[in-house]
């Protein structure tokens, strides 16, 4: 039986090789990271009284989010679509963003198909993209979690996702000057603004399947597994409110 080594790793290339099985399903490769502190936020909902409203909120931080992706979703072999050209023509970036990510503990990785599938099996990556900050010169990394569209065979993870029960909003300036101008007296408005906002807010280890990162790099594809909510999910605005 061939082997493969990743990270003092011991692969099997038979995935159901009962050591691997305990590896994956410990964790190890798909942790719950996050800079919240769950204890913390429990220590402080019990004070205010409000730990049972904000129950939801304690569980997520402590386990993760669900993606909203129903049991159903068709994983029956791995996906890995090609990024998209926006995404291939800023390797630096990229390779920044991810170096980043890594020393965030939010990505584990880099490993090739055969040895991801063998620690955690079929798994789901989705193209990444690149567009500029508004009025800076910085980008954002974009992951397209609705890719494919309207694929006859294979549906996108947000495709499979109910949005409803966790609507946002997008506006520009003048539509929240609107908003303000047009209050009626009495309102309250709270602004805040936090780096990296869904970055903070980690998935469940169940879900972590759907939402792995591929790149070419150096001719070869590496991937790697996120751990954190992105720009791009239908449910990350979700997760972070």
């Amino acid at each position: 039986m061939q082997n493969l080594t990743v990270d003092g790793a011991t692969c099997a290339s038979n995935v159901e090789d009962l050591t691997l099985l305990k590896l994956a399903h410990s964790n190890h490769f798909l942790p719950v990271v996050t800079p919240f502190i769950w204890q913390k936020w429990h220590e402080h909902l019990e004070c205010a009284g409000a730990l049972d409203e904000f129950a939801d909120v304690l569980k997520g931080i402590r386990f993760g989010w669900c993606l909203g992706v129903p049991d159903s979703f068709p994983l029956i072999s791995s996906y890995i679509p090609n990024d998209h050209r926006s995404a291939v023509d800023q390797p630096n970036f990229i390779m920044s963003y991810i170096h980043s990510e890594v020393s965030a503990c939010c990505y584990t990785g880099p490993f090739s198909q055969d040895c991801l599938e063998c620690l955690i099996g079929c798994f789901h990556t989705s193209s990444l993209g690149v567009i500029p900050k508004p009025g800076s010169s910085k980008f954002r990394l974009i992951q397209d979690h609705s890719f494919p569209r309207n694929h006859q065979f294979i549906p996108s993870v947000n495709s499979a996702i109910d949005s409803s029960p966790f609507p946002c909003d997008w506006g520009t300036f003048e539509d929240c000057e609107c908003l303000v101008t047009e209050a009626p007296p009495g309102t309250q408005v709270a602004a805040f603004d936090i780096a990296s906002a869904h970055r903070c807010s980690p998935i469940a280890p169940k879900d972590q399947w759907f939402v792995c990162v591929m790149y070419v790099v150096g001719g070869v594809v590496q991937i790697w597994i996120d751990h954190a909510a992105s720009f791009g999910g239908a449910s990350s605005n979700r997760m972070f409110r």
